[in-house]
């Protein structure tokens, strides 16, 4: 559905108008509405179907990356082409304060890393790569995983044809075409069950279970590998 759509499904449905149900409660009830829906798709159809891929160049010499805000808070998994040909298991997150060598210079880097495979220390707002290799240029060398709910729907959304299965920027995530009957039914039940005196519900709303059995059934045939890409910019140390 685009905005206007949802928005007007949903007032329909409750029997509304912008006076009786404006657009800052409706938008309050939906994304509410929303999160639970997002949890259930993530326990029954796959924990990484909100799955973000981050990609960045690595630079030669350059162990730190800032990472965008959204990546930083939902990190679930970092992998590095560090010699340019062949992508590293999964780094394994490291405590430095297990580290006795402190980790200052890159020589003392490569020195406490000697044998071992390469990790990540989280950083305030991004990551450092440690690994016994130096790091070269290797374009889209790194490849950062986040699993991040979908973003919320503001009253501005409400007003717009833009479909509301399309990510507001590319490091989001967004509700799929299959929820969209479900997430309006299950907003219109809120509602009216939030009403002093509640609302009797439709029969489309009395079987609601039946539509979240055929939206989760829709969306187990979705192809889990699709991801989106986006593309960082040359890291300055500004970025975000």
């Amino acid at each position: 559905m685009i905005g206007t759509t949802f928005r007007d499904t949903i007032r329909k449905k409750t029997n509304t108008t912008t006076s009786t149900l404006p657009d800052a409660d409706l938008v309050l009830l939906a994304n509410v509405e929303k999160d639970d829906l997002a949890e259930l798709i993530t326990n029954e159809v796959g924990e990484d179907f909100f799955m973000v891929a981050w990609k960045r160049d690595l630079v030669a010499g350059q162990r730190e990356y800032t990472l965008p805000n959204q990546i930083m808070l939902h990190l679930k998994r970092v992998n590095v082409m560090i010699d340019g040909a062949v992508w590293n298991d999964p780094l394994r997150e490291l405590d430095v304060n297990q580290v006795r060598e402190p980790l200052v210079t890159e020589e003392n880097v490569q020195s406490a890393f000697m044998t071992k495979k390469p990790a990540f220390d989280l950083l305030d707002r991004g990551i450092r790569i440690l690994s016994e290799q130096p790091i070269i240029d290797v374009l889209e060398g790194i490849n950062i995983d986040a699993m991040i709910y979908p973003a919320d729907i503001t009253a501005a959304s409400l007003a717009l044809s833009t479909d509301l299965s399309i990510p507001v920027s590319s490091i989001d995530t967004s509700m799929p075409r299959a929820t969209h009957k479900v997430w309006a039914l299950k907003t219109s039940i809120a509602y009216k069950e939030s009403r002093p005196k509640k609302i009797t519900l439709t029969e489309e709303e009395k079987n609601i279970e039946f539509y979240i059995a055929r939206m989760l059934n829709n969306l187990r045939g979705r192809n889990l590998d699709r991801s989106y890409t986006p593309q960082a910019p040359v890291d300055t140390g500004m970025n975000y």
